[in-house]
């Protein structure tokens, strides 16, 4: 159960007391799958968004430019995970739509599945079938999950903020620590040390009242190097839709405004080719009204949320001897505040790894630590706690086709028992001839998710709580067929998590007539089967001035429970809630020159509530774009139309709360 603020929502469904079933527009889609080896997720990274072109006038934009600069560090994580699979999103992707959350970029561009209650509402990410809480989410390697509900909202991550994005798909906590048993998300920033200054300013107008202003101030030397950034977006999302509760009547949605801005400033200086210093500040401050269910009287009260987060960082990477060495330091402050109640926490960070490569072998060793204190109304006495983790990880490559790498973590947190967390994976060559390569690649591992403190010293404290703990493997092929002018990647993986311990709140005794509620407590009660299959189809094709890039994903997700709250349980044997056994996504964008359209499909499958005999009906959307990029003067200026649910579609992702239909969005670019 998600904590305070997912409360809300519960509170609201709890007072319809209605049930219902969406409506599709549209014909409904029946996907059959071969359980065992089929398994399918593609997410597709949109790739670049402006071609250069053959003439003489062709130029590209800075942002676009691949930076000739390599940071001295050791292997990114995810070299460390040979037998798994990374989604990675780079800068080419992420510009022409960085006025997007990162929630609604994954559901646009991806398989991937996350829980939104309304648009720009909390939105939870579900990876591989896991709760949000079962992903680690870090930027530039912190962990910027709030600690009282070791969760994030993907809505609440602002796409302008980042450089690159890189979704690992897997249990992985012995490369990411705490949290990660579906997986990870990674958030990063570099520099460029171009030598030059420039700047760029994005503004975009939508429907129901949306706009996104940003600007980005960046000036680089030859050692030093800054970046200023700052970004505003609101929405009053007063949309109609068809209240099929109501006798199917076409009602305006009330009370689901957001405004949401922050900074983000980075320094960086290179000290000669082997060491580099970072620092980076950035600032978030969100108010959003909480979204009502369609089952709401218009005489109700409605409610509202306020949030600001601050992170600081500083890092240090660089080489010594035969040593690659990375150290940070950092200050995270999250603030809440829900009527009159308070949720906050300050975690300190300090973290070092070192890494020694010699020839085909890698290792590297490392630890971090971070000091929690929160202050929460709700907590009882004074509450502080400690989470030191140390690891080892390592990579061979034995000959030209084997690559095998492993790794152990270990964890140290106050008042918690927690297990070591292993890894292993491998992949093989199968076959490399001419422009095909096939590979073979598996990996298991096991993870662990540290009660929150919420679940712990929430009302009174729940300490002896076990951490949630899962073990996974998977195994999986690749193809790449790389002839001129073509690139074709394919990846379908299997996979089978079992999570135990699973923690669950659920409604202990009554506390009293002029509460009208009950109790609720955190419990170590499931058990979780995870398993599936996925299936990444990427194809790009580039002649002359034309480029035509085609991608499709799909993932089947079940999500079983074995065993349940008490005996009876009617979850017990049945699929999660809100959990679709099917998600497909496919994406078609042709280009010419500095113009492109792309048309975008995605399909949920059905997914029942928290009554398994309550089913909400899947539903596909369709999103068209188009763009021009222009030159005037050695300025760039892009153009960009976007016409989201172009078929109108009416839906509901979580039950009652009602999403758009078809609207617009329109953004000038100016790059200079």
């Amino acid at each position: 159960m998600e904590q305070k603020y997912s409360r809300a929502y519960s509170k609201a469904q709890q007072r319809s007391g209605a049930r219902t079933t969406t409506r599709l527009s549209g014909s409904k889609m029946r996907c059959t799958v071969v359980m065992g080896c089929l398994f399918t997720w593609l997410c597709a990274a949109e790739t670049s968004a402006m071609t250069a072109t053959r003439d003489t006038s062709a130029h590209v934009l800075h942002e676009v430019v691949v930076s000739g600069y390599t940071p001295p560090a050791p292997l990114p994580a995810e070299q460390y995970s040979v037998g798994t699979h990374v989604l990675h999103f780079n800068r080419a992707a992420l510009i022409p739509v960085q006025h997007l959350s990162l929630s609604d970029y994954l559901q646009t561009h991806t398989a991937i599945h996350l829980r939104e209650y309304g648009k720009g509402m909390q939105s939870s990410i579900s990876l591989r079938g896991t709760a949000a809480s079962h992903t680690a989410v870090r930027w530039n390697g912190f962990d910027v999950n709030i600690p009282t509900m070791s969760a994030g909202d993907f809505s609440r991550l602002p796409l302008f903020f980042f450089d690159e994005v890189k979704v690992h798909a897997g249990g992985e906590s012995v490369l990411y620590g705490n949290g990660a048993i579906g997986g990870s998300v990674e958030l990063l920033t570099m520099p460029d040390f171009n030598g030059s200054l420039h700047a760029h300013v994005r503004q975009t107008v939508g429907s129901y009242g949306y706009t996104f202003t940003g600007g980005a101030l960046r000036w680089s030397g030859k050692r030093w190097e800054s970046r200023t950034s700052v970004m505003h977006t609101q929405a009053t999302n007063h949309y109609t839709y068809t209240n099929t509760l109501r006798n199917g009547r076409l009602d305006t949605l009330k009370n689901a405004a957001y405004r949401n801005w922050g900074a983000l400033q980075e320094v960086y200086y290179r000290a000669g080719s082997h060491h580099l210093l970072s620092a980076r500040i950035w600032y978030m401050d969100f108010y959003r009204e909480i979204q009502p269910p369609v089952t709401w009287a218009d005489n109700v009260k409605y409610d509202d949320i306020y949030d600001r987060n601050f992170r600081a960082l500083v890092n240090y990477s660089g080489k010594a001897g035969i040593l690659t060495l990375n150290a940070q330091a950092g200050y995270a402050y999250d603030y809440e505040r829900f009527h009159a109640d308070i949720i906050a926490s300050g975690k300190w960070l300090q973290a070092a790894e070192a890494e020694y490569a010699h020839r085909k072998f890698t290792v590297k060793l490392g630890v971090n630590s971070e000091y929690i204190k929160p202050d929460v109304y709700s907590y009882f006495g004074d509450i502080t706690e400690w989470r030191t983790d140390v690891f080892v990880q390592a990579r061979w490559t034995p000959s030209a086709r084997w690559t095998l790498s492993g790794g152990v973590r270990q964890s140290f947190v106050t008042g918690v028992q927690t297990p070591p967390t292993p890894s292993a994976g491998a992949s093989y060559i199968l076959w490399k001839q001419g422009f095909h390569e096939l590979k073979i690649h598996a990996a298991a591992s096991r993870n662990i998710k540290i009660p929150s403190l919420n679940d712990r010293y929430w009302g009174g404290g729940n300490v002896s709580l076990s951490p949630e703990t899962g073990l996974e493997g998977e195994t999986g092929l690749g193809y790449r067929y790389t002839p001129p002018a073509w690139t074709v990647n394919v990846t379908a993986n299997t996979y089978y998590n079992r999570i135990s311990d699973w923690i669950r709140w659920l409604p202990s005794s009554p506390i009293g007539s002029q509460q009208n509620g009950m109790i609720w407590r955190p419990k170590n009660v499931g058990v979780v089967d995870c398993y599936g299959a996925e299936l990444l189809w990427q194809a790009q094709r580039k002649w002359w001035k034309t480029a035509l890039d085609i991608s499709a994903s799909y993932a089947y997700t079940p999500a079983v429970m074995r065993k349940g709250a008490r005996a009876g349980d009617t979850g017990v044997g049945q699929q999660a809630a809100y959990q679709p056994l099917h998600v497909a996504h496919i994406a078609v964008k042709p280009s010419y020159g500095r113009a492109f359209v792309q048309a975008g499909f995605r399909y949920v499958g059905e997914r029942h509530t928290t009554d398994i005999f309550d089913i909400l009906a899947p539903y596909m959307l369709t999103d068209v774009s188009g763009g021009y990029t222009f030159l005037l003067s050695k300025i760039f200026i892009s153009a960009l139309l976007q016409v989201n649910n172009m078929f109108d579609a009416d839906y509901q992702n979580m039950k009652n709360y009602a999403m758009p239909g078809r609207n617009y969005n329109v953004t000038l670019r100016i790059n200079f």
